[in-house]
């Protein structure tokens, strides 16, 4: 699978998909990074997982948005 090809460690456990609640309206890394209290790293790292497993798409004006489907 691509987790274990690129080495990522599950993000199982509570609150691990909080992030994704922010993105319903679309928003941006630092915004994301400042609703949520996590590092811009962090932030760049789920969000990079979230599109590589179809969770996240990005919008014009690097902007983050929930998938719908």
């Amino acid at each position: 699978d691509l987790e274990d090809a690129l080495s990522w460690e599950p993000t199982d456990g509570p609150g691990s998909d909080d992030h994704l609640d922010a993105l319903d309206m679309g928003c941006t890394v630092e915004e994301l990074a400042q609703i949520t209290g996590m590092s811009i790293s962090s932030v760049h790292a789920k969000l990079a997982h979230d599109i590589l497993m179809g969770r996240v798409h990005k919008l014009p004006g690097d902007r983050f948005i929930r998938s719908r489907s």
